[in-house]
């Protein structure tokens, strides 16, 4: 079987220590199994792959507010908008 996926961090935690960190953009899942899962198979892949040794895991969850990116106040962004 062949997985593809993409690590989105990997943190040197010293020698071969290292922390997988895996941002979301959404809500958090209500089945914690799922992500655990994601996230296991990434410490596999970084063991396997990488020869290091994951020893932290962890989910970072994200809020955005758009596809823009906004600078100024609100009134200001506004007035550009026009």
């Amino acid at each position: 079987m062949i997985v593809k996926g993409r690590i989105d961090q990997i943190n040197s935690l010293g020698r071969n220590d290292v922390e997988i960190v895996d941002y979301k953009t959404g809500k958090p899942r209500r089945t914690p199994r799922q992500e655990g899962l994601q996230l296991s198979i990434y410490a596999i892949a970084v063991k396997e792959i990488l020869e290091l040794n994951p020893v932290r895991l962890v989910f970072h969850y994200c809020r955005i507010m758009s596809g823009r990116k906004r600078r100024g106040t609100r009134s200001s962004w506004r007035k550009r908008r026009r």
